[in-house]
């Protein structure tokens, strides 16, 4: 036990009630400086450990606002909680499973220990990033039945306790309640030795106090002292600061002369070691002078993750510190360089960040975060380079370019545009672009740039001369720089659909990123080669590629911003292979992180596919609320292309559903906009989406079928060249429409066999579920009866058939609820209770334009009706035909008419 622990009053109804209180799983410690709640929490510990359970005690700090430092410090601590459970259920650290990520890894560490586990999380007020407050909301929200945690800190940490406390699990001590009782006041008084006070002494201290706890200890310490004693009616009406520092006078003035000098010089340190100590105050007993000042009692506390260093009590630092002050700043400049020096020396590089930065060395603060930004920045630890950079005068970062480009880098992938911009600008005003002292190449960071701002012409030609070929030493920060320009060359080879290189390319960046098991090139090595092999007609090989990767230890470590890029790729390949479930999972527990850190074209493509997720799932307004954060994204951005490829997304949407009139108002909304490709090739984000897409789509199934077909004739070939599996699959659907609509059944069926044996081959079933009733009926008219309605013997079935039938079986499954992406099985099921006598002839009129799929504006002005008296028509037919929508009630005219005919 400490000495706070040693001499504190055991505060048993507070125990009581955090251990003893039913259905508690969280226990939140909120008060400001000085009203205990490290002594309150120390005793919690001490408590738990006595009943026998397993216990863990975190000190957190402002480091651990980067996820990734914040999840290997809990990482570290359950993994030796575990190791200390005598029946643990399975000792040995294992691997996440695929759905396993930060939290549930965590979790399911926990669960193992076997028996009771108590952690312990202190100054939880310096955390405040939010991806790390995810991850201990998720973790707070799950605990398993056995594990409680206790957090304490000056604020309330957001991590959902509303929810919490009013389910029960959760309670929350506050100033108030920490706060001593004037019995508790009295017993811890008459708990110390030689020190009598009376009645009216201890009602005077305890008005004065009102139990405040640093106050009380002050007293303690300080009421030695006779005057003191003396005086103590005359406080009156002190404020408490006031008083605290008065007692904390006494109290140093009541050391000898080396123990007052100690605390004095060693208060200007943040933490201290006694090594540190004899090192900066020229001293050889530092490490009993800290046992000494420990066991007074002395406002100084053991760290529990490293029991060799203390930290003093935030008040009586700044006392003392204020108190040395007296003397000049001198002594405390030259006492916090001499430290930020010794930090450095021993690699501990964020103190010695701090202690310089409190020097006002900022050089030497610049000089230290250069160095240390070589590692960082591989490691993916970009929040950390920016915490640490926003302190930093501009003109000190500009002195240093190598600094400068790793800063720049890391505000880039964080998509910090306004920071990042004059940094830029700097860059480019340099006399001569070439590589620094420290590796990082401004030539580099600007193509990177360039990618950000979706300029890939720019990027491309600067590329283009950096000389991949080269070595470099593992896990360096040249190394993070070379496999980045392998990806992006990887990148714009794919658009130009040579995959061949784009392949050799990534390979490459495996290279440079594999050895040193960093994550940051890893992850975005990982994504574009799945993109490539989505692209290619290979989904399957994609989806087993990204499935093993998500299992690797990078992943579950880092569940940050690179990842994001591997999960948009995932969401993206499970969409296509319609396992929608597991693309929802996954896009929710990312989504946050895809919308705020991942790059242009990972995040159109993640946001469209769970968009069409949310369609599928007949919720409409869920899907448009996607599209409608994708599209703010893109403009906040400026990303003027992607705002387009979300446009002709929504163009598609009403396309399906049947709304002819709002596609087309939609599609010259979206080309008034302009065309804002980069003549780069195809993007992976334009392979099946953006404007040739969906210019093709508007012709085929609602313009002019013959215009469709002559582009879809150039495009066509263009994609079987280049070997463009993906995109050919979608334009030989849009040539069978186009045929289907000219009366070409042959041709029709020609494309459409083409189509289903190269999405056969790949599995992508859901290209076949998303295009709506024109791409249906083509299907329906010739192919469904022609094939896996034909009778044939399972033997016989090529895997094409078999394809075909699990289509028809998705597309009667839709159909069983109204909305988006109902199917065969509905018009079957609707219309084969309905006859066409039902209708008035101006009705039966009115079904064949609705299965001709003429737009509203058309079908008004075809039966001289206005567009209320249409919609008067249209409700008699829906409510006749048993429908609720415009989709279901077109299939069912499309039936009725079979059906007559």
């Amino acid at each position: 036990m400490t000495g706070a622990e040693r001499r504190g009053i055991r505060r048993h109804a507070l125990i009581s009630r955090a251990l003893h209180q039913s259905g508690t799983r969280v226990v939140v410690v909120q008060a400001p400086a000085g009203h205990g709640k490290s002594t309150l929490l120390e005793q919690l510990r001490v408590e738990c450990e006595q009943r026998g359970d397993v216990t863990g005690w975190l000190d957190l700090g402002e480091g651990d606002n980067d996820i990734r430092r914040f999840y290997g410090h809990l990482k570290d601590l359950i993994v030796a909680m575990k190791a200390q459970g005598e029946h643990a259920a399975d000792r040995a650290t294992r691997s996440a499973d695929e759905s396993e990520f930060r939290s549930d890894w965590l979790l399911s560490q926990l669960r193992s220990i076997g028996r009771p586990a108590s952690l312990f999380l202190d100054d939880a007020h310096l955390v405040g990033a939010r991806p790390t407050l995810t991850l201990l909301e998720q973790i707070v929200s799950r605990l398993p039945q056995h594990v409680q945690i206790f957090i304490a800190g000056r604020t309330l940490p957001d991590i959902g306790l509303a929810r919490l406390t009013v389910a029960g699990q959760a309670q929350i001590i506050r100033a108030q309640e920490l706060c001593f009782t004037r019995d508790e006041t009295a017993r811890y008084f008459a708990s110390i030795a030689d020190l009598e006070l009376s009645e009216p002494e201890l009602d005077q201290i305890y008005l004065q106090t009102d139990g405040w706890p640093a106050a009380l200890q002050l007293f303690r310490l300080a009421l030695r002292h006779p005057l003191l004693r003396r005086d103590l009616q005359r406080f009156g009406e002190c404020p408490p600061e006031e008083l605290a520092s008065y007692l904390a006078e006494h109290v140093l003035h009541q050391q000898n002369v080396s123990t007052r000098e100690f605390l004095l010089l060693s208060a200007t340190i943040s933490r201290v070691s006694g090594d540190l100590c004899d090192a900066v105050l020229c001293r050889e007993d530092s490490a009993s002078q800290l046992a000494q000042l420990e066991s007074a009692g002395l406002f100084l506390r053991r760290l529990d993750r490293e029991p060799q260093w203390f930290t003093y009590h935030p008040l009586f630092a700044s006392f003392l510190v204020d108190q040395l002050r007296k003397r000049g700043n001198g002594q405390i400049v030259e006492l916090r360089r001499r430290a930020a020096d010794w930090f450095a020396a021993h690699d501990r590089i964020e103190d010695a960040l701090e202690h310089y930065l409190a020097a006002g060395d900022q050089g030497a603060a610049a000089d230290a975060l250069e160095r240390w930004s070589d590692r960082l920045i591989p490691l993916g630890q970009l929040m950390t380079v920016e915490r640490w950079s926003e302190r930093l005068s501009l003109a000190e970062i500009e002195r240093r370019p190598g600094l400068l480009v790793q800063i720049a880098w890391a505000l880039g992938f964080l998509r910090r545009q306004s920071r990042l911009a004059p940094l830029l600008e700097t860059l480019r005003r340099l006399p001569a672009l070439a590589r620094t002292d420290h590796h990082a190449d401004p030539r580099l960071l600007l193509t990177m740039a360039a990618f950000l701002e979706d300029n890939l012409q720019t990027g491309d030609s600067l590329l283009s001369r950096v000389d991949v070929s080269q070595d470099a030493e593992a896990g360096s920060f040249r190394a993070f720089e070379l496999g980045a320009v392998c990806n992006v060359r990887g990148y714009t080879a794919m658009a130009s659909g040579d995959f061949p290189a784009a392949h050799q390319f990534f390979a490459r960046a495996r290279h440079f990123c594999g050895p040193s098991g960093t994550s940051f090139t890893w992850a975005y090595c990982v994504s574009l080669n799945s993109f490539a092999l989505i692209q290619q007609g290979q989904l399957h090989e994609a989806l087993s590629l990204l499935r093993s990767s998500m299992l690797d230890h990078r992943m579950v470590e880092d569940e940050s911003i690179p990842q994001a890029s591997v999960v948009a790729a995932y969401v993206t390949a499970l969409y296509e292979a319609d396992q929608l479930e597991e693309a929802r999972t996954q896009f929710q527990r990312f989504g946050d992180v895809i919308a705020s850190t991942a790059l242009p074209d990972y995040l159109v493509v993640a946001f469209i596919a769970m968009s069409r997720v949310h369609d599928a799932g007949g919720e409409p307004g869920k899907a448009l609320e996607c599209l409608d954060e994708a599209e703010a994204i893109a403009y906040a951005q400026r990303w003027p292309r992607l705002g387009t490829i979300v446009g002709w997304e929504r163009v598609r949407r009403e396309l399906v559903r049947g709304e002819f009139d709002r596609a087309t108002a939609l599609a010259e909304r979206v080309e008034r906009l302009g065309d804002f490709s980069t003549g780069s090739g195809v993007q992976f984000s334009e392979d099946v989406h953006g404007l040739t897409i969906g210019r093709l789509r508007l012709h085929a199934m609602l313009r002019d079928p013959t215009e469709a077909l002559r582009m879809i004739t150039t495009a066509l070939g263009a994609a079987r060249r280049k070997g463009r599996v993906h995109r050919q699959i979608k334009l030989l659907q849009f040539a069978a429409v186009a045929h289907h609509r000219r009366d070409s059944a042959s041709r029709s069926q020609q494309y459409l066999d083409e189509a289903l044996r190269l999405a056969a081959a790949g599995g992508y079933l859901r290209a076949f579920l998303e295009e709506g009733p024109l791409f249906e009926r083509a299907m329906q008219d010739n192919l469904i009866g022609v094939r896996s309605l034909s009778g044939e013997s399972p033997q016989s079935r090529t895997p094409q058939d078999a394809f075909l039938s699990q289509i028809v079986h998705r597309l009667k499954k839709s159909g069983e609820s109204p909305g988006m992406g109902a199917g065969l099985g509905e018009v079957r099921r609707v219309s084969s209770v309905r006859s066409v006598e039902r209708f008035t002839r101006r009705e039966q009129t009115l079904l064949k334009l609705l299965a001709a799929m003429v737009s509203t504006t058309e079908m008004a002005q075809a039966m001289h009706l206005s567009t209320d008296g249409l919609k008067f028509h249209l409700k008699n037919i829906y409510a006749k035909l048993g429908v609720r929508t415009r989709m279901q009630a077109v299939r069912a005219a499309r039936d009725l008419e079979l059906a007559r005919d």
